[in-house]
């Protein structure tokens, strides 16, 4: 059938005369100029690489909990390379979920950070064989910080461990939020850096909607919330980002469609170990709610765990009296040591206000 088409259409083209062969070949001639012409102009008129966000200081990191910087490389050239503080080349990392080509992230682990300041050279090139060289540098703090602390979005900057986050001012204060048409899955940013693991966390959410109708693959589902304990991807280094993950997270999830906790390992591909417990909530767009979370450790008889609790509710109504209350040791345990406080958006937009942190 395909042959015969093909056949047809070239015993039609010679049946017409020479002159309109001639104007044809012209047109298709033109037209393949324009689009090569339309190409080599958006190439030269477009930088190579873009950062989407490096932070002016990284807070103190653990062995799992890497500094990370994304960004965007152009269609046309190759994958950039970066390097730091004079090291080796090394390839950035892109592949869904965490970054979609032509997103790329670089993940920098803490045995490579300087205390104080470090520089990255990030650099590519196209086949038209334009370069690009973009030179960051950034600090490194080690030092934990100091309990009771505020997290104010108006003068604390926001680190982005993945996707596009932007602070925006609100009538009462000031929130930070995944930048709206980048909701995918888990966007995560970062309110501290590592310190130990007892803890109580207050804060507000507002639930703005998700993006179901959006979502062509994959899961047809949405979170949002706070990482209590978040200690990074946990991972071999190769062509994608680390797939590992170290947490307990207090959220609301559609699948269960309640708000509760997780508390969950796995490193790199493996089978994570998991375990979660939920109450029943159904949450309403453009929509504040409390969120309050206490995790400790405890020793446990030589076997120590870790317990987390949460109370949800919506502004304006009164606190619930009871806590939604899960422990490591049913399933999931924890490695013991240092995790930060993060914010996680997973096909949803939410807003994060103002974070209490207090010592336990």
């Amino acid at each position: 059938m395909v042959k015969s088409t093909f056949a047809n259409t070239i015993r039609r083209y010679m049946q017409i005369g020479a002159s309109a062969r001639r104007l044809i070949f012209r047109g298709s001639l033109a037209i393949f100029v324009l689009i090569v012409g339309v190409l080599v102009i958006w190439t030269i008129s477009s930088p190579l690489i873009e950062i989407s966000h490096v932070s002016e200081t990284y807070p103190r990191r653990t062995e799992e909990l890497t500094a990370n910087i994304g960004g965007r490389h152009h269609r046309l050239s190759w994958p950039p390379v970066w390097q730091l503080n004079d090291g080796p080349d090394e390839p950035v990392r892109q592949g869904w979920p965490r970054a979609k080509w032509p997103d790329f992230i670089i993940e920098i682990p803490v045995d490579k950070l300087k205390l104080g300041r470090n520089e990255v050279v990030i650099k590519t090139s196209d086949w038209m064989g334009r370069s690009q060289r973009l030179v960051r540098s950034f600090n490194y703090d080690d030092r934990r910080p100091s309990l009771p602390l505020k997290i104010d979005w108006s003068v604390t900057p926001l680190e982005i461990q993945d996707g596009h986050w932007e602070t925006i001012k609100r009538k009462n204060g000031t929130y930070v939020r995944p930048k709206p048409g980048f909701e995918a899955y888990d966007r995560i940013a970062l309110a501290t850096g590592a310190f130990p693991i007892n803890r109580r966390i207050e804060t507000t959410i507002v639930y703005r909607g998700h993006i179901l109708d959006r979502i062509r693959a994959g899961a047809h589902e949405f979170g949002f919330g706070i990482l209590s304990l978040w200690g990074g991807h946990p991972g071999v280094v190769n062509k994608k980002p680390r797939e590992g993950w170290s947490f307990a997270l207090a959220w609301y999830w559609s699948k269960p469609g309640g708000a509760g906790n997780e508390i969950s390992y796995r490193y790199n591909k493996s089978k994570p170990v998991w375990v979660g417990s939920y109450r029943d909530l159904e949450v309403v767009p453009d929509t504040e709610y409390n969120v309050v979370i206490e995790v400790r450790r405890y020793a446990g008889d030589g076997k120590p765990y870790i317990q987390q609790r949460l109370k949800w509710w919506k502004a304006g109504d009164s606190e619930p009296a009871d806590w939604v209350v899960t422990e490591d040791r049913e399933g999931a345990p924890l490695p013991g040591g240092e995790y930060a406080v993060g914010l996680i958006a997973y096909n949803c937009l939410v807003e994060f206000g103002s974070i209490f942190i207090a010592p336990l």
